[in-house]
């Protein structure tokens, strides 16, 4: 079947396809909650989802292209070079294509209106050659030609574009999207090209800090890492504070995301003022905290925790009242907490030449 679809039949079906999906709103099926990635180790998609997304811009091809059932992934170049990969559809009989972009310091979802964005693009699709000829595997690899294939048969068109150089610093998007009426998965492997796209900085622990009641414990990680390495109870790490025990773990930004760069870890008690050692260790997952490429924080990798005590907030200041005020305000030199003021302003007295009488007290 071509991708121009002409028949009335093809027509109808695609009709009822786009009646019955939903929006792409899974995490990974959007451009702002991409998937991370990394050059060194291969990622499988079991399974796509059967729903609908925008169009992409797109330049040179007179088809537009859709983010149907598509997964976006997001990786950023540490070395200039040629990059290579290859989409292998589970089922090779599915049609995958996909678009890579150059969203450096750009919006996301600027994919969707912006096509100057676009560094390669391949929507090719034949099922009716001869002989037949398979829609998977495709990507970048080298021997290829051409940044830009839209539709076409085997004999003038090919799934598989040059492999683009990208540049060291700068941060890309791919869209992979299976353009058959399939929600069969696929594997995409980096393999052919110069450039890399994996971070050499290993992953560690960088900074650590106790909240004002020392009940928790923040945790700053030296680079993104993944959320599912993360073990829900906190057993990635340890703190040497005896009798006391951590209950749980919380990654900042894996809340419909992929990836944190911190960690809030929450204790059974208060930990006491002193200096304490926050250490990694193999949680009950079996693992460490893990980076976009598979790699551990070292068993044993440790930072210095000091819980200071504890100290009264001082009144800050009075802003200058007019003349005969009925209200003051009260300034402290950090937050305080709203439940701890008494609404009948029990909690202040006014001492001076005349008596004056507080009737309530509130937070700003």
């Amino acid at each position: 079947m071509h991708k121009i679809t002409t028949t009335i039949l093809a027509a109808l079906l695609l009709m009822q396809i786009t009646a019955f999906a939903q929006p792409c709103s899974m995490p990974g099926m959007t451009p702002s909650s991409a998937i991370p990635v990394c050059g060194t180790t291969p990622f499988r998609q079991e399974q796509v989802d059967n729903c609908a997304g925008s169009p992409i811009a797109v330049r040179g091809c007179s088809i537009s292209a859709t983010s149907d059932r598509a997964f976006w992934y997001k990786f950023t170049c540490y070395q200039t070079g040629t990059l290579g990969f290859l989409i292998s559809g589970l089922n090779a009989s599915d049609d995958y294509d996909w678009s890579l972009f150059d969203i450096t310091g750009r919006n996301p979802n600027e994919v969707f209106s912006n096509n100057a964005l676009q560094v390669s693009i391949n929507l090719y699709g034949v099922s009716n050659a001869n002989p037949p000829f398979p829609n998977s595997p495709t990507g970048c690899r080298p021997g290829a030609t051409g940044d830009v294939h839209c539709e076409g048969d085997a004999s003038n068109n090919s799934p598989f574009n040059q492999m683009p150089t990208i540049t060291q610093g700068r941060e890309y998007l791919l869209m992979v999207n299976n353009f058959s009426n399939s929600t069969e998965g696929y594997t995409l492997n980096f393999t052919g090209g110069t450039a890399s796209i994996t971070d050499p900085l290993l992953p560690g622990l960088s900074k650590v800090t106790s909240s004002c009641d020392s009940r928790q414990v923040r945790v700053k990680l030296n680079k993104k890492m993944k959320c599912v390495s993360l073990a829900a109870n906190g057993s990635d790490f340890s703190i040497n504070d005896p009798g006391n025990t951590i209950l749980s773990a919380v990654g900042i930004g894996c809340s419909g995301g992929f990836d944190m760069d911190s960690v809030i870890l929450t204790m059974a008690n208060p930990i006491p003022p002193g200096n304490y050692t926050v250490t990694a260790r193999i949680g009950g997952d079996n693992n460490t905290l893990l980076d976009y490429c598979d790699r551990s924080v070292a068993v044993g990798d440790n930072i210095p925790l000091l819980v200071p005590v504890i100290a009264p907030t001082p009144m800050d200041s009075l802003t200058r009242p007019g003349c005969a005020p009925n209200t003051l305000r009260l300034v402290f030199s950090k937050s305080i907490q709203c439940s701890s003021i008494a609404a009948d302003g029990t909690d202040f007295i006014v001492t001076g030449p005349s008596a004056v009488t507080i009737l309530s007290a509130a937070g700003t």
